[in-house]
C-alpha cells in the first residue's frame, strides 16, 4: 500500500510540472531553456531527461554550465 501511495505522489508531481508547462506563455526554444524551465518547476534531472528524451548526464552537464554562467554574472 505504501508503494502505491508513493507512486501516486510521484505521478501527481509530474502532472503538476506538465500543467505548469502548459501555463507558460513563452515556450522555451532551446534544450538549455527547456532544462532551465523544468528545473525551476521542480523537476529532477532524471525527470527532465525523461521528459526531453535525452540522457541524464546531458541534463546534469547543462545545469552545471548554467550554474557557472549565473555565478559569473553575480
Amino acid at each position: 500500500m505504501k508503494d502505491v501511495i508513493k507512486q501516486l505522489k510521484k505521478m501527481i508531481e509530474k502532472l503538476d510540472i506538465l500543467i505548469a508547462l502548459q501555463m507558460v506563455e513563452e515556450k522555451p526554444k532551446t534544450s538549455r531553456e527547456k532544462i532551465r524551465l523544468l528545473g525551476e518547476l521542480g523537476a529532477s534531472p532524471i525527470e527532465i531527461a525523461s521528459i526531453l528524451r535525452v540522457k541524464p548526464k546531458y541534463v546534469s552537464k547543462e545545469r552545471s554550465l548554467m550554474k557557472k554562467k549565473n555565478a559569473k554574472k553575480k
